[in-house]
C-alpha cells in the first residue's frame, strides 16, 4: 500500500520542483542580461571555457581569448564544475546573446537540481510531503535565488546549493552504515570543492559535527572514521583542480585581493550601517537588505525550532537542536560581534564577505522548517498557535522580500552588453604576476591589444607565419637572415616552453612591462613550437584524482557485488 502511494507523490514532487525552478528563473529568461554584480565576468569565462571544451580540451585552464586574446590563467584557480554543466547547453543558441541563454538554462538546472537534492535529503529526515514543502521553501529562500541570481549573479556559489543537501544526505547514510555512503559523500564533497572554495570553507565542518552530534556514542568512532575517509577521498577527487589552485597562487595577483578594502572581511559585516554612508545606492540597498534578511531568518528558524522541539520523536528533537546551533552560528558569523572568531581563523578570512554565511543559514533554516512541519503532524494542537502564526508570517515576509529585491534589481536597465562584453578583460586577481597593472588596464587591453598581430618579429631581420594558434599550443614558421626575437600575443605564465624544429629548447622570457611571451630564434628557416606545458602541480593533481576515482569505483563495485550476492 505504501509503495503504490509513494509513486504519485514522487511524480508530484518531480513536477512541483521543476515548475518552481522554471518560475523563479523566468525573469532571467524574459528580461535578458540584467545589472547583477558578476554577470559579465561569468559570461566571458563561460564563453571561452565552453568553446575550448567543445574543441576537445578536456580541462580548459588557460583561456586563450580572454584579455583581447592575450590569454588568462583563470581556471588554474577558479572552480570549473558549474561551467562543465553549463557547457551541456552549448548548442542551445537563442536570443541576441546566445551565451546568455545557455547560462540561464544552467541557472534553471541548478535551481531545479537543488530542489531535488534537498528533497532527497529531507525525505530521509522526515517524509515525502514534508520534504516536498521544505524543498520548495529551500528553493525560494531569498539568498538562494533572489540574491545569488538576480542581485549578485554569484554563479558558482549559487551552484553549491545543489551539493550541500547531497552531502548531508550521505552524511545520514554514513551514520546508518550504508555501503554507498562513503563514495557518495566523497563525490558530493568533491563537487562542492570544485564548485566554490569559500562555501567549502564555511560549510565543511558542519557535516562532520553533524555525525558526531547525531551518532550514538558506541558507534561514534567508527562513523567518524568513515566520515574522515570520505572527506579525504573527496579532497583527493578534487585534487586535479585543488592542487594547482592552492600551490600556484604566486603566479597570479590573488594576494592583492587581501590588500583591497572592498574584499577585507571587517568591512563587510552586516548591521554596520555607518560603513554605508559614502557608498552607491545599489550597494546600500544590497547591504541593508542582507541585514534585514538575517533578522527575518533568525525569527523564522527560532519559531521553527520552538515547534520542532516538541516533537514526540527524540531523533527529530535532536536534529532540530543541531540545526538551531548551526543557524545561530551562521547568523552570528555575519555580524561584527564575530570578529574575534574571524581573527582566530585566518583561513576563514579568505571567505572575504561574512554575509556569505547566508549560504549555511539557508540550509540550516530549511532543516529546521522541515523538522517543524514534520512535528506539527505528530503533536497536533499541542504546539503554540502564536508561535506557528508568527513563524508563518515571518516566513511569508522573508519569501516575499525575495521577489521585491528581484524586482528592484531587474528594474535597472540592461547592460550595454555588446560594448562591455567585447572588452573581454578578466578579473584583476587573475592578472599574471609578470604583467604590470598599467598594462592590465581595461582601456589598454581592449584598445591597444585588440587589433595587434598575434606574433611579430621584435628585433632582427626576418618573417614569420602562424601555422597553428590554439590554447596552450602555438606553431610558428620563421625565415630569418639574422637571429630574431619574437613577441607573442599571449601573457607569460610558468610552463610556456618553446622548441625549435621539434628538438632544442629555446629561451623564453616575459617582456617588460607588458609581460608577453618573448623568445629568441636563430637565423634560418625553423618551425617553432610554443606550448604551455602541464607543471608538476597539474600532473600530481591528475594522478591523485585518478587514483581516488579508482578507489571510488572499487567501493561502488564492492557494493554492487554484495547486492548481487544478497539477491541470489
Amino acid at each position: 500500500m505504501l509503495v503504490t502511494r509513494a509513486k504519485p507523490i514522487n511524480i508530484i514532487a518531480f513536477a512541483v520542483i521543476i515548475s518552481i525552478g522554471l518560475i523563479l528563473t523566468l525573469p532571467a529568461i524574459a528580461y535578458g542580461i540584467f545589472g547583477a554584480h558578476d554577470i559579465l565576468v561569468h559570461l566571458n569565462w563561460y564563453k571561452y571555457f565552453s568553446e575550448q571544451l567543445w574543441d576537445s580540451e578536456l580541462y580548459p585552464r588557460w583561456l586563450l581569448g580572454m584579455n583581447s586574446g592575450l590569454g588568462s590563467p583563470t581556471f588554474f584557480y577558479y572552480a570549473p564544475i558549474p561551467y562543465y554543466f553549463t557547457s551541456l547547453f552549448y548548442f542551445f543558441k537563442f536570443g541576441e546573446v546566445p551565451i546568455w541563454s545557455q547560462l540561464v538554462f544552467s541557472v534553471a538546472l541548478a535551481l531545479i537540481a537543488s530542489g531535488f537534492t534537498a528533497y532527497l535529503w529531507l525525505k530521509d529526515l522526515t517524509n515525502h510531503k514534508t520534504a516536498l514543502i521544505s524543498a520548495v521553501i529551500y528553493m525560494t529562500l531569498p539568498y538562494h535565488w533572489a540574491i545569488d541570481i538576480y542581485y549578485r549573479f554569484a554563479f558558482t556559489e549559487y551552484w553549491t546549493f545543489v551539493w550541500m543537501p547531497l552531502i548531508l544526505y550521505f552524511s545520514r547514510k554514513i551514520i546508518k552504515g550504508s555501503r554507498l555512503a562513503v563514495p557518495g559523500f566523497a563525490v558530493s564533497y568533491a563537487l562542492l570543492v570544485m564548485t566554490h572554495l569559500p562555501t567549502t570553507l564555511m560549510f565543511s565542518a558542519f557535516p562532520i559535527f553533524y555525525i558526531v552530534f547525531m551518532t550514538p556514542r558506541r558507534q561514534r568512532l567508527n562513523v567518524f572514521t568513515k566520515m574522515i575517509i570520505a572527506v579525504l577521498l573527496g579532497i583527493g577527487l578534487a585534487a586535479i583542480y585543488l592542487l594547482p589552485a592552492m600551490t600556484m597562487q604566486e603566479y597570479a595577483s590573488l594576494k592583492e585581493m587581501a590588500t583591497r578594502p572592498f574584499f577585507y572581511y571587517e568591512n563587510n559585516f552586516l548591521l554596520e550601517f555607518n560603513r554605508l554612508l559614502d557608498r552607491s545606492k545599489n550597494f546600500v540597498v544590497f547591504r541593508v537588505y542582507l541585514s534585514i534578511l538575517v533578522v527575518l531568518m533568525v525569527g523564522v528558524f527560532y519559531c521553527a525550532f520552538q515547534i520542532a522541539r516538541k516533537s514526540i520523536k527524540k531523533a527529530v528533537r535532536r536534529e532540530s537542536t543541531y540545526w538551531l546551533i548551526v543557524a545561530i552560528a551562521s547568523s552570528f558569523m555575519t555580524i561584527p560581534l564575530s570578529t574575534p572568531v574571524w581573527k582566530l581563523l585566518p583561513l576563514l578570512q579568505k571567505v572575504q564577505f561574512p554575509w556569505r554565511f547566508h549560504v549555511v543559514l539557508t540550509v540550516a533554516t530549511t532543516a529546521l522548517i522541515a523538522t517543524a512541519i514534520y512535528s506539527v503532524n505528530q503533536i497536533g494542537r499541542s504546539f503554540s498557535k502564536k508561535t506557528s502564526t508568527l513563524g508563518g508570517l515571518l516566513l511569508i515576509t522573508t519569501l516575499f522580500s525575495g521577489f521585491i529585491i528581484t524586482y528592484i534589481n531587474i528594474g535597472i536597465p540592461n547592460f550595454q552588453v555588446e560594448q562591455e562584453f567585447l572588452l573581454r578583460v578578466d578579473a584583476p586577481e587573475y592578472r599574471p604576476a609578470w604583467v604590470s597593472k598599467e598594462v592590465f588596464d581595461q582601456y589598454v587591453v581592449s584598445q591597444v591589444w585588440q587589433d595587434s598581430p598575434k606574433a611579430e618579429v621584435t628585433t632582427g631581420q626576418g618573417s614569420l607565419s602562424i601555422q597553428q594558434w590554439l590554447p596552450r599550443k602555438i606553431l610558428l614558421q620563421t625565415n630569418a637572415t639574422t637571429d630574431v626575437e619574437l613577441t607573442l600575443k599571449q601573457f607569460y605564465y610558468p610552463g610556456w616552453t618553446a622548441r625549435i624544429d621539434g628538438t632544442n629548447q629555446l629561451p623564453l622570457t616575459p617582456s617588460q612591462p607588458e609581460g608577453l611571451v618573448r623568445l629568441k630564434v636563430p637565423r634560418g628557416q625553423h618551425q617553432v613550437r610554443v606550448t604551455l606545458e602541464a607543471g608538476v602541480e597539474e600532473r600530481l593533481g591528475q594522478v591523485i584524482s585518478a587514483v581516488c576515482v579508482v578507489i571510488v569505483l572499487l567501493l561502488i563495485s564492492g557494493f554492487c557485488q554484495v547486492n548481487r550476492s544478497a539477491g541470489s
